[in-house]
């Protein structure tokens, strides 16, 4: 545990020693020793200002893709996944054989073909080429799967059938409730993963002005090599450490339910 534990924190405590440096104090000293003034609020402050505020506007397409595109992504695989454990249909198991070997295929795999289909729809360097991609999550659908079997009772559906309740109510008014663990939990993983999606906008995308912030920061970093070299590494390290803020805080207020989500799939027998 100790081992687990450092290899958590120290990276975290790296990264925010640094973002408290001045640019010339991050190569004047030890990594994990503060410098000689605490830079921290200035580097916040420049991080947001530095070339007309463009952090702002890479924070706020990431948030966009992010609920756009994990939203989505929760929405279809809990409705998809539902569907698979709950109804009996032609070609269910096909389907499903389909899903479960989209889940063993990486996603870099799939993204020269998918750029060169956006690109032929003339959707690239525009918001859908992230969105999309991003709406459909095997995985996800898969853990509603397991977590459907397990969490609503067939007795209960066939009740509220009887009573006259349509499909769609008792899908919204009492599975969507009894699954509330395991959407969330997909939802936590559909957020990480869009969130700090990388390859699929560095290819997509070429307007530093839908850049999300994976790709923005990259770019700032870049600017450290070259002719015009313009060594911005304070601000690099201060964007990656107000980054990671957001996503900390959703795992935090979502851990009791992201425990239980994973946990209800695990004894699936």
């Amino acid at each position: 545990m100790g081992l687990f534990l450092a290899y958590a924190l120290v990276p975290l405590a790296w990264l925010f020693i640094n973002a408290s440096k001045t640019q010339t104090d991050l190569f004047g000293g030890f990594g994990l020793a503060f410098g000689d003034s605490f830079a921290l609020w200035d580097n916040i402050a420049r991080t947001f200002t530095y070339d007309d505020g463009i952090f702002l506007r890479w924070l706020g397409n990431t948030l966009l893709y992010v609920v756009a595109g994990a939203g989505g992504a929760t929405l279809l695989a809990t409705l998809a996944g539902y569907g698979l454990a709950k109804y009996t249909f032609p070609g269910r198991k096909a389907y499903f054989a389909v899903i479960l070997g989209a889940i063993a295929v990486p996603g870099t795999a799939l993204a020269v073909p998918t750029f060169l289909l956006f690109s032929r729809l003339e959707l690239t360097n525009t918001p859908w080429a992230i969105i999309v991609p991003s709406l459909i999550s095997p995985f996800g659908l898969y853990l509603i799967w397991v977590y459907t079997l397990e969490s609503v009772p067939k007795e209960l559906l066939e009740a509220a059938r009887i009573d006259g309740a349509g499909e769609m109510r008792i899908f919204f008014t009492i599975a969507a409730k009894l699954l509330a663990p395991g959407i969330v939990t997909v939802a936590l993983f559909a957020v990480v993963a869009t969130w700090n999606n990388y390859f699929l906008p560095l290819i997509m995308l070429s307007d530093p002005n839908w850049y999300p912030l994976t790709v923005g920061l990259n770019q700032w970093s870049e600017q450290a090599s070259g002719v015009a070299a313009e060594p911005i590494f304070n601000l690099v390290l201060t964007g990656s450490l107000l980054t990671i803020v957001p996503i900390v805080a959703v795992f935090v207020l979502l851990q009791r339910f992201w425990q239980s989500g994973l946990s209800a799939g695990s004894v699936k027998g």
